[in-house]
């Protein structure tokens, strides 16, 4: 070692050796879609899964009231749905989950190419258009919804969805655009900052 405060090289660090070591980065996520599509295949509930996911895109929850919905002709509260399936709800904050848990949020991910379709074929607004967007016009109609963060891949619908968000997290003092940017920037999504 040099005594020196600062190092302006590596070779001075004396670390370089480790860089051909063999490791293996072991990844933190704990999502994968490709074994919650097969969760909901197996599990036979893939209807009743789908309506949840919209209606929870769509209509919104709050406060543990996730709503009811009908499909088939037969009506359900979503947390009926939710028990039947084996999908974890009212969960705490930063709850540890394994790859294949559902959860309504994994949920509305995971079908949101198919609630974009539904939106887009049924006219529909998400409630975060009706409250939050109603300057924007119909033509964002099937990019502002949650989940879509997960989807956009255009400036236009990312500066939408986040000045959606922007205006909820002023009324009611959350930070729900700090996660959507990082989606986005993880994404490689452009924005306005």
């Amino acid at each position: 070692m040099s005594g020196k405060q600062y190092f302006e090289d590596s070779s001075e660090t004396g670390f370089d050796d480790l860089v051909d070591i063999d490791i293996e980065l072991i990844s933190t996520t704990s999502y994968n879609e490709d074994l919650l599509s097969k969760k909901i295949e197996d599990g036979g509930m893939k209807k009743e899964l789908f309506a949840c996911a919209l209606q929870l895109a769509i209509v919104g929850w709050g406060r543990g009231n996730y709503g009811t919905v009908q499909v088939s002709g037969e009506k359900k509260e979503l947390t009926e749905i939710f028990d039947e399936a084996g999908v974890y709800y009212n969960n705490e904050a930063g709850a540890q989950l394994d790859s294949e848990d559902l959860t309504p949020k994994r949920l509305v991910r995971l079908f949101r190419f198919q609630i974009q379709k539904w939106i887009k074929r049924k006219a529909g607004q998400s409630f975060l258009v009706r409250k939050y967007g109603s300057n924007l016009g119909g033509a964002y109609n099937e990019y502002i919804f949650p989940g879509a963060e997960h989807l956009i891949t255009e400036k236009r619908h990312a500066n939408a969805l986040i000045s959606c968000y922007s205006i909820i997290d002023a009324n009611q003092h959350s930070h729900f655009v700090d996660r959507i940017k990082n989606v986005l920037r993880t994404r490689n999504v452009d924005f306005d900052t």
